[in-house]
């Protein structure tokens, strides 16, 4: 990703956090094998997180209404960077830290050291899911946004209104990021959707991992256990994909940084 201080209103660098550079950063793979067999799966289906996501605030997106045609003229605010020409707004990255505060901790001090380098990348993801959704031709149906957006506020007092109201957000803010996620959702299938897992691939994890289907001394035939096996793996290598796909297209992402105190005016 090539990173560089913007034009008017640029100052004199980007604000990165002292490292000088945004850096890449895969998302974690898991790399462990499936798991046993009677356990709950992890991640069967990316889409199954929206509804923790969009609750945690994790998703704050920066994208523009222009490409998304959403916002019926909501103001965004001011604009901190901008990546590939699409503007990442100061509004975006609140919300990103808010989100992540929620899930790791009180205050951004928990975020680590390198918070800034964080919230910046993901956002600027957020950008490339675009990008490459429409280089696929990808998009969410009426009835797909709908549905997404009524079951995060299912089982909360006071339904939809009285969820946006606590936690702030209208109902244009929430259909935007939880269309930009069902978007990331179908990326990810897409971007993996030739991943294969090969019989010889099951039966070497099975023979390796006897221990994981040992109960009371019984080793479960592979029968049983193949298709948890089979899953899992599959899993694994769809993240694997994913991530290196990811790591390729942050390579070549032009970012420019316009708001050099942005950092300091999220807490603000």
């Amino acid at each position: 990703m090539s990173l560089r201080p913007g034009g008017p209103g640029g100052g004199d660098g980007p604000n990165t956090g002292g490292s000088g550079s945004v850096q890449p950063s895969s998302p974690p793979v898991e790399q462990g094998g499936p798991a046993r067999s009677g356990s709950r799966p992890r991640g069967r289906k990316a889409v199954a997180l929206l509804a923790f996501a969009l609750a945690a605030g994790v998703v704050g997106l920066g994208l523009t209404a222009r490409a998304l045609g959403l916002w019926g003229g909501e103001r965004r605010g001011p604009v901190i960077a901008r990546a590939n020409g699409v503007p990442i707004f100061l509004r975006d990255a609140r919300a990103r830290v808010q989100g992540l505060t929620s899930v790791h901790g009180s205050s951004i001090a928990a975020l680590g050291p390198d918070w800034q380098r964080r919230v910046l990348q993901s956002l600027v993801d957020d950008v490339i899911i675009q990008e490459e959704a429409s280089r696929r031709d990808l998009s969410v149906s009426r009835q797909d946004l709908d549905r997404a957006v009524s079951g995060v506020a299912r089982g909360s007092a006071g339904g939809l209104e009285g969820w946006l109201k606590r936690h702030r957000m209208s109902r244009t803010e929430l259909e935007r990021r939880a269309r930009l996620q069902l978007l990331g959702a179908r990326v990810y299938l897409a971007v993996a959707s030739n991943v294969t897992v090969s019989e010889d691939e099951i039966l070497a994890y099975y023979r390796s991992h006897a221990g994981d289907y040992t109960e009371d001394g019984r080793v479960r035939p592979l029968f049983e256990v193949r298709p948890s096996i089979e899953d899992s793996l599959r899993r694994s290598k769809q993240e694997q994909a994913h991530a290196a796909w990811l790591a390729e297209r942050r390579k070549h992402v032009k970012v420019v940084i316009l708001m050099n105190d942005w950092a300091e005016r999220v807490g603000a």
